[in-house]
């Protein structure tokens, strides 16, 4: 699979605070979230063109994590599974996504150096599950001290096109970047992402899909989980997507759409939930 390489991703926020020392990834019968008790909130930048938000889940940070967990080699690279969420935007059907945004957390006791791989899917393969790629990203290593989630921002011209449906899958994977970063297998599986619900732009499930392995390429093999935690919290992660303004229709004023970008955990407790059966 190619990835295109995107570096420096633009960090949108930073709060250092106390260290997780019970965060951990679970068995993979379980599925495991990690309760954070707060979030700050700061503006994320807009593109440098006029543009029009399409996709935003990044206002109402739910306090979980949940860690991608899954982590093995391949060809010397330690990596992850993929946890995807789904998007449905309102807006922008068709055109090429200028920005967008993602959330990553660190729950391991120390700071973890990680490059996130964040792919874009098509909702073209079973049972509307990821299926064509339409763009991947290696991002470049980020260091991430223990207890920290952050929002990082990405933008360029047509990063990738939204399908004709407004419909496709978000997902990330972290890496040990071919063995260079020092983080060990257990150190990217407590890398994840924030969950937030509900969006303020756009729509998405509640539940997401993870991959049996590495999940690169088109067609991943994995599952989608509905309701994993039985809607406390709510199965989906922050993401937001602009395109130029032209491209789609603007649904209410810039200031109707908070944009925000910085997230600090202040305390921990684990919790558990059984998988819920995948979606047929």
């Amino acid at each position: 699979m190619r990835f295109t390489r995107l570096v420096p991703a633009v960090l949108l926020g930073i709060c250092v605070t106390a260290p997780l020392a019970q965060a951990g990834q679970g068995p993979q019968s379980s599925l495991p979230v990690f309760n954070i008790s707060a979030a700050i909130i700061r503006p994320l930048h807009r593109p440098a063109q006029p543009s029009t938000t399409v996709y935003d889940n990044t206002e109402n940070f739910l306090g979980y994590v949940y860690p991608n967990g899954g982590a093995t080699e391949i060809s010397g690279d330690d990596i992850t599974a993929l946890v995807a969420d789904d998007i449905q935007t309102v807006g922008g059907a068709g055109q090429g996504v200028n920005s967008f945004a993602f959330s990553i957390a660190n729950l391991d006791p120390s700071t973890v150096t990680a490059q996130p791989i964040v792919s874009f899917y098509a909702g073209d393969g079973s049972g509307g599950l990821p299926g064509t790629v339409l763009a991947a990203y290696e991002l470049g290593p980020v260091s991430v001290p223990s207890g920290e989630g952050r929002f990082l921002q990405v933008t360029g011209t047509n990063l990738f096109t939204i399908p004709t449906n407004g419909f496709f899958w978000a997902g990330i994977n972290f890496d040990d970047a071919n063995g260079t970063t020092g983080a060990t297998a257990a150190n990217l599986n407590n890398m994840g992402q924030l969950l937030c619900d509900p969006p303020v732009v756009g729509s998405s499930q509640d539940g997401f899909f993870i991959s049996d392995n590495a999940g690169l390429g088109p067609n991943p093999a994995g599952a989608f989980y509905a309701s994993p935690f039985g809607g406390d919290p709510v199965g989906n992660y922050g993401w937001q997507f602009t395109v130029p303004s032209s491209a789609a229709p603007e649904f209410g004023s810039a200031g109707q759409f908070a944009l925000y970008g910085l997230v600090a955990i202040t305390g921990v407790a684990r919790r558990r939930r059984q998988r819920t059966a995948p979606q047929a």
